[in-house]
């Protein structure tokens, strides 16, 4: 079988980083950089599928594989929502990230937060549980998300975390 290629357009900004990182991890070019990123993403995604079929078949919720990342977040300052880029784990389509005194489960593609919790496993955990819900959550627009009984959904299993965290 013979080689792919791909182009891959980076902003002007992000070129000389690039090639810095890739000269940096001992690759020849940012395009052999940048394949074995994809390699590992599609290995990561492989697995998180493996586990979803497994979760499925079990009825558990699956173990999502997250990853250190930065995302965009909603958040008030003193009139107004502004995104704020907030660094923590990520998992399409959630994210994870320190806040006050806990941790808070945002999701990623729209920027909302949907809960604050003492421990960054429960956000973990509240993720996988609502991937299990027939949401959109690939969805960029907040009221596209939750259309449906997927609404019901993810109502039942945030509300159910927030009374565990009151009882915390």
């Amino acid at each position: 079988m013979g080689d792919s290629f791909f182009n891959v357009r980076a902003k002007h900004w992000q070129a000389p980083t690039w090639r810095r990182v890739a000269r940096y991890r001992g690759f020849h070019s940012v395009g052999a950089w940048l394949a074995e990123i994809a390699s590992d993403a599609a290995a990561v995604h492989a697995e998180a599928a493996a586990a979803w079929a497994k979760a499925e078949r079990e009825k558990l919720p699956p173990r999502l594989p997250w990853r250190p990342g930065r995302f965009g977040v909603n958040l008030w300052r003193e009139t107004r929502f502004v995104e704020v880029e907030q660094e923590g784990l990520v998992s399409p389509p959630f994210g994870i990230y320190r806040w006050l005194s806990g941790y808070s489960l945002a999701h990623t593609p729209t920027g909302h937060s949907l809960i604050n919790l003492r421990r960054r496993r429960d956000c973990q955990t509240v993720a996988a549980e609502l991937a299990l819900c027939a949401a959109n959550w690939h969805e960029t627009d907040g009221e596209r998300v939750l259309v449906g009984p997927a609404r019901e959904e993810v109502r039942a299993v945030l509300d159910r975390w927030r009374r565990i965290a009151d009882k915390t």
